[in-house]
């Protein structure tokens, strides 16, 4: 009996090890934003202009951590900063105001490089979608055509 105890008390601080050790991993990761990504979100986003300083760190703030947080990936588009940058901003805009709102459910946006149908073919005829994103399960898809 003691032998089962001491043997439980051993895995729960395995486990709880392994959780510190992600958790801190996670909060360590590097800034995934631009180097020039004030310039850009100035030029491209206006609601960002629109900020104070301090509402334009917040800003800054929430598209990293997004950014941190969701992958962003091409289906045979290139992603360059600047998508990234505008999916992320995309992504706080709406959810501003709400100041620990995160995308819980969002793990991965998906980036094509124009029109896709109902099966996410990009080439046939049926069922286009020229929208400039639409939700599906844990990914988000979007047309890079629609981001400038």
């Amino acid at each position: 009996m003691a032998i089962a105890f001491q043997i439980l008390c051993v895995l729960i601080l395995i486990i709880l090890l392994i959780l510190f050790v992600f958790r801190i991993s996670r909060t360590k990761s590097s800034s995934q934003l631009p180097e020039n990504y004030s310039e850009l979100l100035t030029e491209y986003v206006k609601f960002y202009r629109q900020l104070d300083e301090k509402g334009k760190a917040m800003f800054d703030k929430r598209v990293d951590q997004f950014l941190s947080a969701v992958k962003i990936t091409g289906v045979n588009a290139i992603v360059e900063d600047i998508d990234r940058l505008l999916i992320a901003a995309g992504a706080i805009i709406p959810v501003y105001s709400i100041t620990d709102w995160q995308y819980i459910n969002l793990h991965e946006v998906l980036v094509y490089p124009g029109s896709f149908n109902m099966d996410f073919d990009q080439e046939g005829r049926d069922g286009w979608h020229r929208r400039f994103a639409t939700r599906h399960d844990h990914y988000q898809m979007a047309t890079k055509t629609r981001f400038y």
